[in-house]
C-alpha cells in the first residue's frame, strides 16, 4: 500500500514556502507583500497578496515545485496537468496564478500561468512517483506539461 509520509511532506512544504516568500519579498520589496501558506489539501501553495503605490490590489495564487534538475541539460520545467487545471480554476477575477519552480535549491524560475503561449509547452505523459514520498512509491503515467524556461516572467539566484 502507498502512504504519504505526512511528516517528510510538511518538512518540504514548509521549506519550499519560507523559499517562495524570501524570493517573492526580494522582488517585491517595495509593495512590502503579505504570504499566507495554504493548508494541506488545498489545490495550490499559497497566496501573495499587496497594493502598488496606485493602491492598486495585486492578488496570486502560487502554486511551489522544488525539484533535482540539471538545467544545463533541459530547456523545459515540468507542471502536471492537474495542477495547471486546479490553479488556473482557483482564481477569480483579479486573481493571478503563478507557478514557481525551485531547482537544486539553489535557483528559481516564476510563471504567470495566465501568459503561458500554449503553442511552445509540450504535453505528454510522464512515468513518476504518484506520491512524492512515500515509503512504497508508486511510478504511473501522469499527464504533464513541460513549459520552456524562456516563458517564465522571472528567474535568478536564491
Amino acid at each position: 500500500m502507498n502512504i504519504i509520509d505526512n511528516e517528510k511532506t510538511d518538512i518540504q512544504e514548509l521549506k519550499d514556502y519560507q523559499m517562495t516568500v524570501k524570493i517573492l519579498s526580494r522582488l517585491f520589496k517595495a509593495y512590502e507583500p503579505n504570504f499566507s501558506m495554504m493548508a494541506k489539501g488545498c489545490v495550490f501553495d499559497a497566496k501573495m497578496y499587496f497594493t502598488d503605490n496606485n493602491n492598486e490590489l495585486y492578488r496570486y495564487h502560487i502554486e511551489i515545485k522544488s525539484r533535482r534538475q540539471n538545467m544545463e541539460e533541459y530547456d523545459t520545467l515540468p507542471l502536471t496537468v492537474q495542477k495547471y487545471c486546479n490553479i488556473i480554476e482557483s482564481c477569480k477575477l483579479g486573481e493571478k496564478p503563478i507557478y514557481i519552480s525551485i531547482v537544486n535549491d539553489e535557483e528559481y524560475y516564476i510563471y504567470d500561468l495566465s501568459r503561458i503561449d500554449m503553442n511552445k509547452v509540450i504535453i505528454k505523459n510522464w512515468y513518476i512517483n504518484d506520491i512524492e514520498y512515500s515509503n512504497n512509491p508508486v511510478k504511473k503515467k501522469i499527464p504533464t506539461m513541460f513549459i520552456p524556461v524562456n516563458q517564465c516572467v522571472n528567474n535568478g539566484l536564491i
